[in-house]
């Protein structure tokens, strides 16, 4: 994944049609099948490492956000821990392989001057990550589905 900014408008959501078509209401996705343009803007960080893009309008960026981060990556391995925990594993049965790996943070942003009421803001979409931790959300709409639809 490449660190810095990630603009507004440049991908596309993907459609997972068939995942979304396994959703029974009132649990329906309101992601359309068709694939359409992402008007969130992203800021890609790796916490603590060397080769982050720095945000020049933003001196304090850097430690606000691995400070945020660490606090994300402590939630995180906790998280881990008890999951473990629960599937009858040693507590550090994840934590172990991944304590040591990267960590991303990436806040995510919307202009809302540039949008309208009812348009779509983020997609139905999956995590690739062990964990992947969301800080609350303000607005309604944010939800998470078992693979079983």
């Amino acid at each position: 994944m490449p660190l810095g900014i990630k603009h507004c408008y440049s991908e596309k959501f993907v459609s997972y049609k068939e995942d979304k078509e396994k959703l029974k209401p009132p649990h329906l996705s309101l992601t359309p099948f068709e694939r359409v343009v992402n008007p969130t803007w992203r800021f890609h960080w790796v916490l603590n490492s060397p080769n982050n893009v720095l945000p020049v309008e933003f001196p304090e960026f850097p430690h606000k956000i691995n400070l945020w981060g660490q606090n994300l990556k402590k939630c995180s391995l906790i998280i881990a821990e008890m999951a473990a925990l629960g599937l009858g594993l040693e507590k550090d049965a994840f934590t172990r392989k991944i304590v040591n790996g990267d960590f991303y943070v990436s806040p995510t942003g919307i202009d809302l001057r540039k949008s309208e009421p009812g348009k779509l803001l983020t997609a139905f979409h999956r995590d690739l990550d062990l964990l992947t931790i969301h800080g609350r959300s303000r607005y309604l709409g944010l939800y998470a589905w078992l693979n079983t639809g």
